[in-house]
């Protein structure tokens, strides 16, 4: 009898090993030990590969970070990209997941993200970052090190912070300034002069140098307050910056009392200049796209769209003593 119990014992044991082999995921104990095997100080470049969007490489050169996806590029903050470095380097609790189906878990092609660090002694780091969820109100994912095929369930949410674009490293700042600091305005339409106000004196007008035109302060500040409103456009990636010569609409200047200038640069590019070689699909996203594009010396490296024609309007010509020329037209 006794002997007969073990055989029911084992069978027991055998048959529970053999279920739980087979089931589609089987989570391990927490271990404590590092994960990824790269010295986040030797971390030099990485490469995102996220499903439907180019290459996003991040790399520092002489100090600093340079971001570059589709041919564009951008600075970025030195501590947001070590900081994505430590997030991976530093994982040291980590669960083991057990799978026979890992593209159930979001490592299919379609859904993956890919990075790669390179280090300065030119090793290599790859992982594949996979589905997201929440445990016990805790963020955990998935990641996958294909170079010894285990996947492992980390905290934190490392998806969405490494299949960001370019765009979310690139400055979306147009113009920003206090409104009172301003003592100089300068408005300048494509081919002209430019026209100079000096800061309201004690009669409360804002001047021309000779006087000739005048403007009630009131005026200018709600002027001055309109450019608030520039916030929030997206990037013009359309223009083509060899053609601004040819599209400028007007220029204004904004002299700070600190005796810096401010310049933005209005262009008017209706219908907008697409590149010749798009697709006829592609060239149908372009359609009724905004007519004015912006440049701000504030945010050199970036152009901007600007669909309040209405907007574009006031503040080129709002301030503009007598005549205002003609828009024109690319056809």
């Amino acid at each position: 009898m006794k002997n007969k119990h073990l055989v029911f014992l084992f069978l027991f044991v055998l048959l529970l090993g053999l279920v739980s082999r087979w089931l589609p995921v089987h989570y391990q104990p927490f271990f404590n030990t590092k994960l990824i095997k790269a010295d986040a100080a030797m971390v030099n470049r990485l490469i995102v590969e996220s499903p439907g969007k180019p290459d996003l490489t991040l790399e520092r050169f002489q100090g600093k970070w340079l971001a570059q996806q589709n041919g564009r590029s951008t600075s970025v903050a030195p501590n947001e990209v070590t900081d994505m470095i430590r997030l991976l380097t530093e994982i040291s609790t980590f669960q083991v997941v057990k799978t026979s189906q890992p593209d159930t878990l979001g490592f299919d092609p379609e859904n993956a993200v890919l990075v790669s660090l390179f280090q300065l002694n030119s090793t290599t780091e790859t992982l594949a970052i996979g589905r997201e969820s929440f445990e016990n109100g805790l963020a955990v994912t998935l990641i996958r090190l294909p170079n010894h095929a285990g996947i492992y369930k980390v905290p934190g949410h490392l998806r969405g912070l490494f299949s960001r674009n370019l765009d979310a490293y690139r400055p979306g700042i147009v113009l920003e300034f206090d409104p009172e600091a301003i003592q100089k305005i300068g408005i300048q339409p494509a081919g002209a002069l430019p026209v100079y106000f000096q800061a309201a004196d004690s009669t409360g007008q804002w001047t021309t140098p000779n006087n000739e035109y005048t403007l009630p302060a009131e005026a200018v500040r709600g002027w001055l307050q309109q450019f608030k409103r520039l916030e929030n456009n997206a990037f013009a990636d359309f223009f083509d910056e060899s053609r601004t010569a040819e599209t400028l609409h007007t220029s204004i200047f904004l002299g700070l009392d600190s005796g810096k200038f401010l310049t933005l640069r209005f262009f008017y590019v209706n219908p907008p200049n697409v590149p010749e070689d798009l697709s006829r699909v592609q060239n149908m996203t372009y359609q009724g796209l905004p007519a004015f594009v912006l440049h701000s010396s504030q945010n050199p490296a970036n152009y901007f769209l600007l669909s309040d024609t209405t907007l574009a309007t006031y503040l080129c010509r709002g301030l503009f003593p007598g005549s205002y020329p003609v828009l024109k037209n690319d056809n």
